[in-house]
């Protein structure tokens, strides 16, 4: 029998799909205006970690993060810096990481003890793995004192953030990041990265970075074409985007290796 899960802003449930019908998770998220905005599974272990806003998981008090093990939630005693707003959590292995935000911008690990691995000076809006490395983007300009602008890299073995090249220009915000056959991608509100031109999408090869096409709407705060989630399917890039369909900018684009579409 398959199974979906669905997090929104106050009910996390599952799919039962063969039975076409939902399923809560217990009482799923019972903090008042409380919202999910990650999650990520730890396959090694079956469990289900959810992120966001929320002070309490089936009337259990939480930090934003919970995990759930197919019966029960666990809020694990993680306090994110008490009042952060955790927008994304990924896994490698059984270790869960974490991105912080609300006036205290952190990345942060749990592996049974919760750590901070580095304080940004703005939010931090997405993670995920490249090249063996944790990636961190958002509205950043620096991380733990390295100037990086809206993307940083961590190494998990020298525990150190670095950069790729100079960054978006000022005033962007770089919103997701992704790993498509081993290029990082990253999507956002931004003009130009390194100084290479790319309307709010672009990828590193891992020497240098490059547009994708034309890229996607005009790159400028407020407009069209800010790019909220990527993925892949069938080998495919695809792009969740702001709708305007006055310049023909749609919610969700795949790139075709050439062009946007």
């Amino acid at each position: 029998m398959k199974k979906i899960l669905l997090l929104t802003s106050l009910l996390i449930a599952e799919l039962v799909v063969d039975a076409q019908q939902w399923i809560r998770l217990n009482d799923g998220i019972t903090y008042t205006g409380g919202k999910v905005l990650s999650m990520a599974i730890d396959s090694a272990n079956n469990y289900l970690y959810v992120s966001g806003s929320f002070g309490e998981v089936d009337h259990q008090a939480s930090g934003n993060i919970a995990r759930w093990d197919g019966n029960v939630w666990n809020t694990l005693g993680i306090t994110n810096g008490g009042t952060a707003e955790c927008r994304s959590i990924i896994t490698s292995g059984s270790i869960v990481y974490m991105a912080n935000t609300n006036g205290n911008a952190n990345v942060v690990k749990y592996d049974g003890i919760e750590t901070a691995l580095g304080y940004a000076n703005a939010d931090i809006e997405d993670l995920c793995w490249w090249n063996g490395k944790l990636v961190a983007v958002g509205e950043f300009a620096s991380i733990d004192g390295v100037t990086c602008n809206g993307i940083a890299v961590y190494d998990t073995t020298t525990q150190q953030w670095s950069s790729l090249g100079q960054g978006v220009t000022f005033g962007s915000d770089v919103l997701c990041c992704y790993n498509w056959n081993g290029n990082l991608v990253i999507g956002g509100i931004f003009g130009q990265i390194d100084g290479v031109n790319c309307n709010s999408v672009a990828m590193y090869n891992g020497s240098q970075w490059q547009p994708l096409g034309s890229g996607i709407g005009n790159g400028q705060p407020g407009q069209s074409g800010q790019i909220y989630a990527l993925t892949q399917f069938q080998n495919q890039l695809y792009a969740g985007a702001m709708d305007n369909s006055s310049i023909s900018v749609r919610s969700l684009l795949r790139f075709d290796g050439t062009s946007w579409n």
